[in-house]
């Protein structure tokens, strides 16, 4: 007696049909590879070929993707925090541009007399850095920005780190395909050199 589904039965659908993973037995791109059709190797209107590699698996071109962040304030910290360990073996490159002479991002900038976290010290860190060391039930800003940068130091972030640098916009590149990224920096508030660098969004052999 043959099987039936009582989920496409609830939809009005016959109980012995088999869509996609709901098929019994093992999934086809669980076996061995993922399944690949042979019109998918033809490229598209734009261009683009469906990749061979999986999930997880270090693309099969030499380019590298590559990874941009904007700022080392909390946000850029947290992901050089993690990428080193969780794109590891990837063939992924990042790197971190900074418009401020030091890391830390509003924490540096804002030093005004008074300025402090409206959030309890204890629920303003990191998941993976607990400070025990806060001096006060709302920190200062000088003293949120030493807490950032003591991490920077201690995780050797700042080889990903370029400070002085804006990130002045990016056009994206039809013809090659990448994003083209206007970058500048300054010395004593003077600009001192522009350049552009291309960011490729994906690498597809």
């Amino acid at each position: 007696m043959t099987k039936t589904n009582p989920v496409f039965e609830a939809y009005g659908l016959p109980g012995d049909i088999t869509i996609g993973s709901n098929s019994q037995g093992s999934h086809p791109s669980s076996a061995a590879r993922p399944v690949q059709a042979p019109e998918w190797d033809k490229p598209g209107k734009t261009g683009y070929v469906v990749t061979h590699n999986m999930i997880n698996e270090p693309p099969p071109s030499k380019l590298r993707f590559k990874i941009l962040v904007i700022g080392a304030g909390a946000a850029g910290i947290d992901f050089l925090h993690h990428a080193p360990r969780e794109l590891s073996g990837l063939g992924v490159e990042f790197s971190c541009y900074d418009k401020n002479a030091d890391v830390g991002g509003t924490w540096f900038e804002n030093r005004y007399p008074g300025c402090a976290c409206d959030v309890p010290s204890v629920g303003y860190t990191f998941p993976w850095k607990a400070n025990p060391k806060w001096t006060s039930f709302y920190s200062t800003s000088q003293e949120i920005w030493k807490y950032m940068r003591d991490i920077v130091d201690e995780e050797g972030m700042m080889k990903y780190i370029t400070l002085n640098t804006s990130v002045d916009g990016a056009k994206w590149n039809d013809e090659k395909k990448v994003w083209a990224v206007s970058l500048s920096q300054t010395s004593d508030g003077i600009k001192t050199k522009e350049w552009e660098i291309m960011v490729l969004p994906v690498s597809v052999d």
